[in-house]
């Protein structure tokens, strides 16, 4: 059968075609590759978010989990929550025989009495880390920590024998230091007493309560001074004086006594959070920024800083003396309006006085045009709203416009610090038939309006309340 050209045309053409077509249909389902560097996620072990390691059983270890931005920093987290953990451990095993002991009862936050370098290759330890964070894991089975801790008795009963520092010196911090040492020596016996054998050093928790009293009841033997009580925090900031301590022991001034500085919640702020005293006894703190939450009063504490002197966590939290502090409040406040309102020059009937005095009372907060009136004796804040609202009238091709705009300035008056600006803006066409000076006072009504809604909410921020 011959074939015509036509034919002949349409078979060359459809050979050419088909394996394009089946080339292109072949290479569509293939995703181009994409430029730059792949990422591929790096999935963290389990354990990292159970706390249950599978090489540390609970049953039969102790261990410390930590989470930090490097390795390092989680591992050294996690060998002191093992140390932790470890002291802990000898306080459950000796529950029952120390159960109605001083010391038992004085001690009431996380020691670390045992050092986990004293343990040896019994510590074992693991991490996983994502390039972002780190989990650590640093533990010790409970056979091995028996074990070791008989190996440290013998040690540790020695050097409460021979180590054990004398109380006649008459300096305060000396005093101080060889309480902690006392304390540190007798109940490190105590400790690894109870996790070698669960058997009671009776002759070392002697020593160690008579430490942990003293420790305890420092307050009670030192002239302590508070200065810097019962003051106004600053709006926005921090208390206007430092607070003061001054420690005074036989008549003496109690130099370089650490101090541990916090502020109780639900409040918080920035503070100076450890300092000792000076030579004269004297210890400040300086409260940069306050704040409760809308509550009116905050709390600040200090006390002796025992883990700086011992050089450890001694599990021992003395007592603290304390600060109170009223804050910024719409109770303790007052509201001064001193915004001048024009319309074309000319001072016209207040508009945005009135809506403060509303919004005010509403809000009971105490409201004043008068600056020459004194801030009454029962309220200690005073913030200031001061500016213009002025009106002009212009021709703008065929049409009257009013514009109003201004500047308000919302302050401290007490400290005369500025806390907010703001420039409202309104434009207003005067409508067919409408009076200029009605478009002019829409305008000027618009304006007061917008300034409210902006600076009402910077004042209860100012003056919070949770009333």
């Amino acid at each position: 059968m011959k074939l015509n050209l036509a034919q002949k045309a349409m078979r060359r053409l459809f050979f050419i075609i088909l394996p394009l077509i089946f080339g292109l249909l072949t290479a569509c389902p293939t995703t181009p590759e994409r430029p730059g560097v792949n990422m591929r996620r790096v999935e963290m072990p389990e354990w990292t978010r159970t706390g249950r390691h599978p090489d540390f059983p609970q049953d039969k270890f102790i261990a410390g989990y930590a989470l930090a931005e490097t390795a390092a920093g989680a591992r050294q987290k996690s060998e002191t929550l093992l140390e932790e953990a470890a002291c802990a451990e000898a306080l459950a095993k000796g529950e029952a025989v120390l159960r109605g002991s001083r010391v038992r009862d004085l001690i009431d936050s996380p020691a670390q009495w045992i050092d986990v370098a004293e343990l040896g290759d019994a510590v074992k330890f693991d991490f996983a880390g994502n390039g972002f964070e780190y989990v650590s894991v640093t533990a010790i089975s409970r056979e091995e920590l028996r074990l070791r801790a008989q190996g440290m008795l013998a040690g540790a009963k020695k050097n409460l024998a021979t180590k054990m520092p004398t109380l006649d010196a008459p300096e305060l911090r000396k005093r101080l230091d060889a309480w902690c040492a006392r304390f540190l020596l007798a109940i490190r016996v105590v400790a690894l007493a109870l996790l070698a054998t669960g058997e009671l050093e009776r002759d070392a928790l002697a020593v160690a309560e008579d430490a942990a009293m003293s420790l305890w009841g420092l307050p009670g033997v030192i002239e302590a001074t508070l200065g810097g009580n019962s003051q106004y925090a600053n709006i926005g900031g921090g208390l206007p004086k430092a607070l003061e301590l001054k420690f005074t022991y036989r008549e003496r001034a109690a130099a370089a006594i650490p101090l541990n500085w916090n502020i109780i919640a639900p409040a918080n702020g920035v503070l100076d959070t450890g300092n000792e005293t000076d030579a004269q006894g004297m210890a400040r703190c300086n409260v940069f920024s306050l704040s409760a939450l809308g509550r009116e009063t905050a709390v600040i504490q200090a006390a002796i800083d025992l883990e700086r002197v011992a050089g450890v966590r001694l599990g021992i939290s003395p007592p603290v003396w304390r600060w109170s502090a009223s804050l910024p409040s719409r109770r303790l406040g007052q509201l001064l309006c001193e915004v001048a309102e024009t319309i074309g020059g000319e001072k016209t009937d207040s508009v945005l006085g009135p809506a403060l005095l509303a919004w005010c009372n509403e809000y009971k907060l105490a409201f004043t045009d008068d600056a020459k009136q004194p801030l009454p004796e029962t309220l200690a804040y005073r913030l200031k709203l001061s500016g213009e609202l002025k009106v002009e009238l212009f021709r703008q091709g065929t049409d009257t416009v009013a514009r109003a705009q201004g500047t308000l300035t919302l302050s401290d008056a007490v400290g005369d610090t500025p806390i907010y600006l703001y420039t409202p803006a309104v434009v207003r066409t005067v409508a067919a038939g409408q009076e200029s000076e009605d478009c002019a006072r829409e305008a000027l009504i618009e304006a007061s309006a917008d300034a409210l809604a902006q600076i009402a909410p910077r004042i209860m921020a100012a003056l919070p309340s949770i009333s």
